[in-house]
């Protein structure tokens, strides 16, 4: 069982991709990996289990 709803998930990736940053990926020397999409990172940090002391609301 989902704790959100898959539409749910969307709603606040849109809402927390608003706070985010412009993504700045012009590294003078280009000889960086490229980054891992925001939308990637979400989702694995809302895919963790939260451990003692944090509480899920902030994930």
């Amino acid at each position: 069982m989902r704790a959100l709803d898959p539409e749910a998930l969307n709603a606040v990736w849109v809402a927390v991709e608003a706070l985010l940053p412009p993504r700045e990926d012009n590294h003078p020397l280009g000889c960086h990996n490229p980054r891992i999409s925001d939308r990637i990172c979400f989702r694995d940090l809302r895919s963790t289990r939260p451990e003692r002391g944090v509480s899920a609301v902030l994930l």
